[in-house]
């Protein structure tokens, strides 16, 4: 069985207009959450073994609150342009390019993608993913080449605003 932790970035900044949106850092609230995210992953969900991440610098920056408390190796971290704003077909392509030895991949991204791609799969029904929003999807699939859109369910689903305080 594969294991798939889907997060959406932390909250970014719109203070710089002259950024570009691939550009964008978070801002305080994502430099908060993204922390109390990565505690949550680290505790609660299996262990992450590789990491694709966009290469925007507000995914690269919320990842950089989630490596160390969730012990993941630089070496495990692909940095993926298709991450960037991408389509379900996009993230199914990710997913599908895995080693079969990883049990447990995150992928960080952004929405709507990570909407859209969540609700796919049996116990989905999210309206919206909000900012450094996490989902654990239970693969059905036992080779990551055999993902299909559907063919898993959602374990869990936490979202800033349901941590405690």
């Amino acid at each position: 069985m594969k294991h798939l932790i889907l997060m959406r970035h932390a909250k970014s900044s719109w203070d710089h207009p002259d950024l570009s949106d691939h550009d964008r850092p978070l801002n305080l609230r994502g430099r908060t959450d993204a922390p109390r995210m990565a505690e949550y992953i680290a505790a609660e969900l299996p262990q992450i073994q590789k990491a694709s991440i966009s290469t925007s610098e507000r995914t690269q920056e919320t990842w950089s609150h989630i490596a160390a408390p969730c012990k993941v190796a630089e070496a495990n971290l692909n940095l993926d342009a298709r991450l960037y704003l991408a389509g379900i077909d996009d993230m199914i392509q990710v997913l599908r390019e895995f080693d079969d030895a990883d049990e447990v991949v995150f992928l960080l991204g952004h929405n709507p993608g990570t909407t859209m791609f969540a609700n796919y799969f049996k116990g989905a029904g999210f309206a919206n993913v909000p900012t450094a929003g996490v989902i654990h999807i239970e693969l059905e699939a036992e080779h990551w080449s055999e993902v299909v859109l559907g063919g898993g369910t959602v374990q869990r689903a936490m979202f800033p605003r349901d941590l405690p305080t």
